[in-house]
């Protein structure tokens, strides 16, 4: 299901992502579209699966790299 939302409030979005993660992670999927952008979203799954961090600055990175953070 692919579904677009538009929130005013920073938190519902992170919380709302946050449930999706949790929901395809639990599902063992390797991604959910994001419900702003209809863009793909990698888990931690994924990540965890590939065996090394890509220092993209992922979302729900396994190794726990931050972008723009030494």
């Amino acid at each position: 299901m692919i579904f677009m939302v538009q929130t005013t409030n920073e938190a519902d979005y992170k919380a709302l992502c946050d449930h999706l993660h949790a929901e395809a992670y639990g599902k063992g999927e390797h991604y959910y579209k994001d419900p702003a952008t209809g863009y793909i979203v990698f888990t931690r799954l994924k990540h965890e699966q590939r065996g090394y961090c890509c220092k993209s600055g992922c979302r729900h990175c396994a190794y726990g790299y931050v972008k723009g953070k030494v």
